[in-house]
């Protein structure tokens, strides 16, 4: 075994709220029903992404220096 910790099932309604309360804390704001469309790194190490609400169907930009997906194994991130 590569870790000294054991594995856990942990069910996403616990896992989840934990996640989203730890990145608000650290200042990261989390986004439920958005779509990644696009992204591109500038050359002064930030990420510009175009995402899609997925319920109004607006499309926006967000300027950030980290960009993390949480949407599966098929993600774009």
């Amino acid at each position: 075994m590569a870790s000294p910790s054991a594995p856990v099932d942990l069910p996403q309604t616990l896992l989840e709220p934990v996640l989203v309360r730890h990145a608000t804390r650290n200042g990261f704001t989390t986004r439920f029903n958005t779509t990644l469309l696009s992204f591109e790194e500038d050359g002064d190490g930030l990420v510009i992404a175009t995402v899609r609400d997925d319920l109004s169907k607006q499309e926006y930009r967000i300027c950030t220096r980290y960009l993390f997906g949480a949407d599966g194994g098929r993600s774009q991130v």
